[in-house]
């Protein structure tokens, strides 16, 4: 599910290990908030007390640039080329090429950096959503035993490869 989100953002089919990065990078980012939630009392002065804790967040800042930034670089390299060669296909759109056509009110386009959290907040939240509509489905489906047997049934309907022997078996009916 998470190389759909990465296809949305980036408009490309990458690599899976550079999904896996995506996804790592991600996962850390998210699993560390609350140990650094710490770093927004007192900044100044939490630099100095919390200095481990602003290295451990830079430190992952820096994995996240190290992942992200070549994505959106690629992308914005893409689109330049295609429109110096004046090709009049057009690349599918994603959610990248938004925000590198995008001008703020005052006129000036999203740096690098602003790219780059965007995306992270559209992974993160995407990754979310997905997850906590699973989990009540899933929860409705163990709830509703009726429901799920009449779900299995359409699946096997669907399903032309298999035998009744083997939907029997998968059923426990054997």
């Amino acid at each position: 599910m998470f190389c759909l989100l990465v296809l949305m953002c980036f408009g490309e089919k990458l690599d899976e290990k550079v999904i896996r990065d995506v996804e790592t990078v991600q996962r850390k980012l998210l699993t560390s908030f609350n140990g650094l939630n710490i770093l927004v009392f007192l900044p100044k002065l939490g630099k100095i007390i919390f200095r481990k804790k602003w290295n451990e967040f830079y430190e992952m800042r820096r994995s996240q640039e190290s992942v992200l930034f070549p994505l959106i670089r690629a992308r914005r390299e893409q689109e330049k080329k295609q429109s110096e060669e004046g090709k009049s296909t057009e690349m599918v759109v994603c959610y990248v090429d938004t925000l590198l056509n995008l001008r703020l009110p005052d006129g000036r386009k999203l740096t690098e950096e602003e790219i780059m959290s965007l995306c992270s907040e559209f992974l993160n939240a995407g990754t979310d959503t997905t997850f906590t509509a699973l989990q009540w489905i899933m929860a409705n489906l163990v709830k509703h035993p009726h429901i799920q047997e009449k779900l299995v049934s359409e699946i096997e309907g669907v399903g032309s490869g298999s035998n009744q022997e083997e939907r029997s078996a998968r059923r426990g009916h054997i």
